[in-house]
């Protein structure tokens, strides 16, 4: 079986570990538990998932440290910048738990002694969901914990950079003990996410480069399924003519050169008032 090597890139590669890249019959299998598992996950409801979620919050919080000493590993970010990151993850995981329920709730728009419109939220079924590496927890939080409370069953992969971190994150998953088939991952680059999305699924959900998310939504478009991207942005810092100057190129310097700049809401562009050019 071949091997997907994670190295540590801060450490001149250093090899910390491997996993199993995942077969073209692994990830029909995963993807037709999910097929199997989207109906019975579906009528348990929004308050029903939420509740089977909430042990995974506490495992997230009881095994911060490991995620954050795992993730400066493999992708070479400072421990300081994981554990930081990982604060701001956890509070990303208890606003879905917290408000899931509220904003799927059912919308009555009009009703008057005739008739009423009702908006109803319902689940898409199988979500292939595939992130890049830069952000491991949050980048997992972000596509999985959402569709999962929302109802749709989900197949992860993670990115080749840090199939460690996917790794922990599914044995996470799988110690509370979700139904067979919620939540499986599939492991390997670019040619497994591109299998993944070939199978019988029904939503595909990517962040990552905008060249891969353009083939991802003609295959989404083909199978006239959903696909929700993030792709590559070019952010801009607009410095006006009335700013004062000391008090924000903290912000701007910061917004940069965050993670290396490996970030997708790092800024690209700086746009400055012809007046304080020479002083920014």
């Amino acid at each position: 079986m071949k091997k997907l090597i994670s190295t540590n890139p801060a450490k001149n590669y250093q090899v910390i570990g491997s996993v199993n890249i995942s077969t073209l019959s692994e990830i029909k299998q995963k993807v037709d538990e999910a097929n199997k598992a989207k109906l019975l996950w579906k009528e348990l409801g929004v308050a029903k998932r939420i509740q089977m979620l909430h042990p995974l919050y506490k495992e997230f919080i009881k095994r911060k440290k490991e995620i954050a000493l795992l993730t400066a590993k493999e992708i070479g970010t400072p421990i300081s910048n994981a554990l930081s990151d990982l604060e701001w993850d956890q509070s990303y995981f208890k606003w879905f738990l917290d408000n899931g329920e509220e904003y799927l709730s059912d919308e009555i728009t009009y009703k008057d002694n005739k008739q009423i419109h009702k908006i109803v939220y319902e689940p898409l079924g199988v979500a292939a969901v595939i992130v890049p590496w830069n952000f491991p927890s949050a980048n997992f939080l972000w596509g999985v914990i959402p569709n999962l409370i929302a109802g749709n069953t989900v197949v992860f992969k993670h990115s080749e950079e840090c199939p460690l971190s996917g790794k922990l994150f599914e044995e996470m998953v799988n110690k509370i003990g979700l139904p067979k088939g919620v939540f499986s991952e599939v492991y390997g680059a670019g040619d497994v996410g591109q299998q993944l999305v070939n199978q019988d699924i029904d939503l595909i959900w990517f962040t990552g480069s905008s060249k891969v998310g353009k083939n991802l939504y003609q295959i989404a478009g083909k199978k006239f399924i959903k696909a929700v991207l993030e792709m590559g942005g070019s952010n801009p810092a607009i410095v006006f003519e009335d700013v004062d100057v000391n008090k924000v190129i903290d912000k701007i310097y910061t917004k940069r050169f965050m993670n290396c700049g490996q970030a997708c809401d790092a800024l690209k562009r700086l746009l400055v008032h012809e007046s304080l050019f020479n002083q920014v």
